[in-house]
């Protein structure tokens, strides 16, 4: 833990910032607030988001060390004070260009791109037209802001930030994402061809197709109570520090998600309940980042608390979520066809996202390295979708894609992350290792650090399985050859 005098005064103003960041994010989801506005909460600390903030950290040789978590926070409110003028035009010219569908009737673009993302039947030559020439142009010019404040920091362009600040590894994954759309290509394919052998489809329309049909409930009701008692027979506890809220109201943001208001002590788990084993997952999933926060030790700096890898972060996620992989705790939590086909279904559902996932990562790293026009980019896009995953994107995705801040790589180092662990705790503790109090001690004493390390490094430290989506994909082979 750095305790250089540039890092020390850092340090207490960045941890009023992110607790106000917090507290005003955790209104905002909860419908508490209608607004949430980081930029006007980094403008009223000035000194702290302006490139003489970087330039110090790199002057005093802190910026690839201790100094990194800060790098990334100052640099990002940078990004966004460049790019919110871009991302608000966009917003205007979806709402301005209209175009007219094959009954006639007039839209505007935000609709019309809506209504072709979930349906791959619907023509979208003109949309795509209508995208290039009126919207893609300011996506561009976001991107290439972004990259103007990277360079101006002294990176290299936006791969030489992602490894050195976010911690990527991007030709790592490239070569992991490769492999892994390889060695499941057969697998994939026994998914899809028997739902879409013919005519288009996207990545959602081919979850949905998938999806299991349970002979028995798992929904919130079923699956609540399980997380409850999985998290006493590991000896954890949600109390004092950990609040559900799980009801539906108005104004309150959809979806699941974890507000780590103040790390340790107040954290909330929210879920929109939208029916089904939708809501379960990914409750697993926001309880696992809890957990993490909620055990971290309240002594630490904040760049150790709250300011580390996401791949670590997301990782513990996947570490909870993937008790659904876990067949001792599936067959004693569910009746034996229901755990069975739950088993299946999740590691099938994970398969279709992560190779879509590694299409993304692929596309991502080749856009930011082979920059060029809209039209081209996108057929890139296509491409790679037509040849790994036989899908039609959306009319933007490859621009949500290319200005994603390498998102994939997070989601696919998360998953290489929390397999490992899984593996580690299974052979250090035992198969069963869900509901055994000595798991619960280990994950506490490995959350107590925090975000003091990056994934990577502490999957050296613990001398677990080195992380690689190749075991990502054994893992969900061995479920779907079990189910």
């Amino acid at each position: 833990m750095s305790t250089h005098p540039l890092i020390d005064s850092l340090r207490p103003p960045v941890a009023t910032i992110l607790d106000t960041l917090a507290t005003a994010e955790a209104r905002y989801c909860l419908g508490e607030a209608t607004t949430f506005e980081p930029a006007k909460i980094h403008a009223a600390w000035p000194d702290i988001f302006r490139p003489d903030t970087v330039t110090a950290l790199r002057t005093a040789g802190l910026a690839d060390g201790a100094g990194r978590p800060f790098v990334g926070l100052v640099l990002q409110a940078l990004i966004e004070a460049e790019t919110a003028p871009l991302h608000a035009g966009i917003a205007e010219r979806e709402k301005a260009v209209t175009v007219t569908d094959a009954n006639g009737t007039r839209m505007d673009l935000a609709r019309a791109r809506r209504l072709a993302a979930r349906d791959a039947a619907a023509p979208r030559d003109h949309l795509h037209e209508l995208y290039d020439r009126e919207v893609a142009p300011l996506w561009l010019e976001a991107q290439q802001r972004r990259l103007a404040v990277v360079t101006a920091a002294g990176y290299r362009d936006l791969i030489d930030y992602a490894d050195r600040v976010q911690r990527h590894d991007l030709g790592r994954l490239e070569r992991e994402a490769r492999g892994f759309l390889d060695s499941t290509r057969v697998r994939y394919e026994s998914i899809r061809r028997p739902l879409f052998a013919a005519g288009p489809f996207t990545v959602a329309q081919l979850i949905g197709a998938a999806r299991t049909t349970f002979a028995d409930p798992v929904d919130l009701a079923t699956c609540l109570p399980l997380l409850r008692l999985l998290v006493s027979e590991l000896g954890l506890e949600f109390a004092p520090r950990i609040r559900l809220d799980l009801e539906a109201r108005p104004g309150k943001v959809p979806g699941a998600y974890c507000l780590p208001v103040r790390v340790p002590d107040d954290i909330v788990v929210a879920v929109s309940a939208g029916g089904g084993v939708g809501d379960c997952r990914p409750l697993f999933h926001e309880v696992g980042h809890a957990l993490h926060f909620a055990y971290t030790g309240s002594e630490l700096p904040v760049d150790c608390r709250r300011m580390g890898d996401e791949g670590l972060v997301e990782g513990w996620g996947v570490v909870t979520e993937n008790i659904f992989l876990h067949r001792g705790w599936l067959d004693r939590s569910f009746p034996g066809r229901t755990a069975t086909a739950l088993g299946h279904d999740t590691a099938q559902r994970l398969l279709i996202v992560t190779r879509a996932q590694c299409v993304r990562l692929l596309f991502a790293v080749d856009a930011a390295r082979r920059p060029t026009t809209p039209a081209e980019l996108r057929a890139r896009y296509d491409q790679l979708m037509a040849e790994h995953l036989g899908a039609r994107p959306g009319p933007i995705e490859y621009l949500d894609v290319l200005c994603g801040d390498f998102v994939s790589a997070t989601r696919l180092r998360s998953w290489e992350f929390g397999t490992s662990v899984a593996h580690l705790l299974a052979h250090e503790i035992g198969p069963d290792w869900p509901g055994d109090p000595r798991a619960g001690r280990w994950l506490r004493e490995h959350w107590r650090v925090g975000v003091s390390h990056t994934a990577t490094e502490a999957i050296d430290r613990w001398a677990a399985p080195q992380v690689s989506l190749e075991a990502v994909a054994e893992n969900l082979a061995d479920n779907m050859i079990n189910s």
